[in-house]
């Protein structure tokens, strides 16, 4: 991370403030498009953020999402989506495809499983719904960092 990178943690999760100019950006094949690296490594590229160990993205199926941003996309020749839209990837094991036929921006999300109870509550996302609670209190109470 560069010096204009922040981390903030409490307990095992954490919120990193990552710079435009700390994510490379690697060219696909073929001018298929761009790929810019935030989390792990990608065809060379390493990304500013801190990830666990082994944190690599791959081109297989563990847990993958596309969000699209712009634009249209279809995963696997199947499902499709448009602006705004979230495919979630089934962990089969196979490799995603995704193909964008127009111009388009795309977040793809991938990574190993945690394997974590989840428990959710508008915007906040814990293991327990004790620390589900908990994070609401200290959002209520102003414990938590503001973004502005």
């Amino acid at each position: 991370m560069g010096q204009s990178s922040e981390r903030v943690e409490n307990g095992g999760a954490g919120y990193q403030t990552i710079q435009n100019a700390e994510i490379p950006a690697v060219d696909l094949d073929g001018g298929a498009g761009r790929l810019r690296v935030i989390a792990g490594s990608v065809l060379g590229a390493k990304a500013g953020a801190d990830v666990h160990p082994g944190g690599v993205v791959r081109s297989r199926r563990e847990n993958t999402s596309i969000l699209v941003l712009q634009g249209r996309a279809s995963e696997n020749q199947s499902r499709q989506a448009g602006e705004a839209e979230l495919i979630v990837c089934k962990r089969n094991g196979s490799e995603v495809v995704i193909d964008a036929r127009q111009d388009s921006r795309l977040l793809l999300m991938s990574g190993a499983s945690i394997e974590e109870p989840i428990a959710r509550d508008g915007p906040f996302v814990m293991n327990t719904r004790a620390e589900l609670l908990q994070a609401v209190e200290d959002y209520q109470t102003g414990k938590m960092e503001h973004v502005s």
